[in-house]
This record gives C-alpha cells, structure tokens and sequence, in this order.
C-alpha cells in the first residue's frame, strides 16, 4: 500500500510541478530509485535544458521528502532526437 501511495505521489509531483516537459517515460527498481527519461519534441535551448533540469531537481527534492526517502529519482535523461521518442 505503501509503495501505491509513493507512485501516486510521484506521478501527482510530476505532473505539476515538470509541466514543461513535454515527454517522457520513468522505471523504478526495487530500492525506490526512479530513472526518467525525458524527450524534448523539439530542439531545446541551453536555457530550456537548463530549465528542465532545475525542474527535475526540484521535484526529486520534493518527492523524497514527501515519500521519507522512499522514493528518489536516481537518474533523468534528456534526449531531444524524435528517433528516440519511442524509448521515452
């Protein structure tokens, strides 16, 4: 029950709080640890990178802390190739 609640959460953090990225797919291991992956439709900028990633900090900070640890993004790849779009 616990782990449900953990993943609800996830997803309800993730949803408001990266809603700039507009694609993406995630895997969590049995420790918790979620890794994301995360395809730009377009070719993003310096800045837009830079964006997604003080998002995706963000809300690894949030989701630990609102899982007590529980759950953490462990790793996040940003792809911006439409050929990798099925992968994410």
């Amino acid at each position: 029950m616990t782990t449900l609640r953990s993943r609800s959460a996830l997803l309800l953090l993730l949803t408001l709080l990266v809603p700039a990225l507009p694609a993406g797919a995630g895997t969590f291991d049995d420790d918790g640890d979620l890794e994301l992956s995360v395809s730009f439709r377009f070719p993003p900028t310096d800045d837009e990178i830079d964006q997604a990633k003080a998002q995706i900090q963000r809300a690894s900070e949030t989701l630990c802390d609102a899982t007590d640890g529980q759950v953490r993004i462990s790793r996040a790849r940003l792809t911006g190739a439409a050929l990798e779009e099925r992968d994410a």
